[in-house]
């Protein structure tokens, strides 16, 4: 696991002056558009995947989101996961990004990789912050018949060398190159015009892009037996996580799940702990506790009864597990949270109740 400087407000002032000429110019024109708000709630499902909907004739989406104070965007479950490729470039804002044994600090200018398959999320921010985040499914590089020439450009995104962490630095060599090219690969995208006009020019910007990754990264060709098992995973993946989302406040042991799986309990462990980050009790008992957690904030159930609907066994184990977890006790969030909501509530009656001044 890799992880930066726990001061993220000093990290920002380094970051200023680790950027390159280069890069500070190819960044500037992102920070100087209108960003779009970032809203996950929608998107993400009960298995926690992120949907996303590609245009058949352009697979690829560019989004400069800004980004509210992570953690209230989806309550307690901000970690998610996805098929697709994923590219995020800090405009703005430093933070800590987290993808399963993975954490570590970006400041503007450094690329973050998104594995496919693996929860990720940004567990920290310092602020305000924007990124320009690039999707795309591997079929738009490698097209429906998954060239094995074409799919080379997708190894610096699931073949990086052991140890090699998920990011460029901004201060890497090759950063103003990449920035460049993600510059006009936004431009591109987002040009008046259609997909397919778009096409030739959003492909050319993207492998551009994967090819100073790859001599970035020092990557080789990646082994085509894993490249053949991801499909594999990808399944063995969804199942598991339809199976959490339905049964995860009952009891439920990891052997049934290795089962579903269809995996020795062994293999599924290590599965398990690459794929999320976490042993498979931690991953069910910190969704039990975002169940209690949000049944406190919207309910007055008694906290025994929100203790038993979580999936906990007792009231006693809920309070250990969730003063541990909060460092509060339930009945502290509970008025904690449910006072803030009030005061939300009142500010947005009082907006609306004031009167408008009837036009001239």
């Amino acid at each position: 696991m890799s992880r930066g400087p726990g001061n993220l407000t000093g990290t920002v002032a380094r970051a200023s002056s680790s950027l390159s000429i280069l890069s500070a110019e190819a960044l500037a024109p992102l920070a100087a558009l209108p960003p779009q708000p970032f809203e996950i709630h929608p998107l993400i499902d009960e298995r926690r995947y992120l949907r996303r909907a590609f245009d058949p004739d352009l697979p690829l989406l560019t989004k400069l989101y800004s980004f509210p104070k992570y953690r209230g965007m989806v309550g307690e479950n901000w970690m998610h996961w996805h098929d697709y490729h994923e590219m995020i470039l800090p405009v703005h804002g430093a933070g800590r990004f987290s993808m399963g044994g993975w954490e570590v600090d970006f400041t503007p200018g450094d690329l973050l990789i998104v594995d496919t398959l693996r929860l990720h999320g940004v567990s920290k921010l310092s602020g305000p912050h924007r990124s320009l985040v690039i999707l795309f499914p591997a079929d738009f590089i490698t097209g429906s018949g998954g060239l094995m020439g074409d799919a080379a450009f997708l190894d610096p995104l699931r073949a990086r060398p052991t140890g090699v962490a998920p990011l460029l630095r901004a201060t890497h060599p090759l950063a103003p190159r990449v920035h460049e090219s993600l510059l006009a690969l936004h431009v591109a995208a987002t040009a008046p015009g259609t997909a397919r006009e778009h096409y030739t020019a959003c492909k050319l910007h993207l492998l551009t892009v994967l090819h100073h990754l790859r001599e970035a990264f020092g990557v080789r060709s990646a082994d085509q037996r894993l490249v053949a098992r991801e499909e594999v995973r990808r399944e063995q993946l969804r199942r598991v996580f339809k199976l959490l989302a339905e049964r995860f406040t009952e009891p439920l042991s990891l052997t049934a799940a290795a089962s579903v799986a269809g995996m020795s309990s062994t293999v599924f462990r290590e599965f398990f702990k690459h794929t999320t980050g976490h042993t498979f009790v931690d991953y069910v008992r910190e969704m039990r506790l975002a169940r209690a957690a949000q049944l406190l904030r919207e309910t007055d159930d008694a906290v025994a009864d929100v203790a038993a609907a979580s999936g906990f066994c007792d009231q006693s184990y809920l309070h250990r597990c969730f003063t541990r977890r909060y460092q509060c006790t339930p009945l502290v969030y509970r008025q904690r949270e449910q006072g803030e909501r009030s005061v939300r509530l009142s500010k947005n009656s009082d907006v609306e109740s004031k009167p408008t001044r009837a036009r001239l």
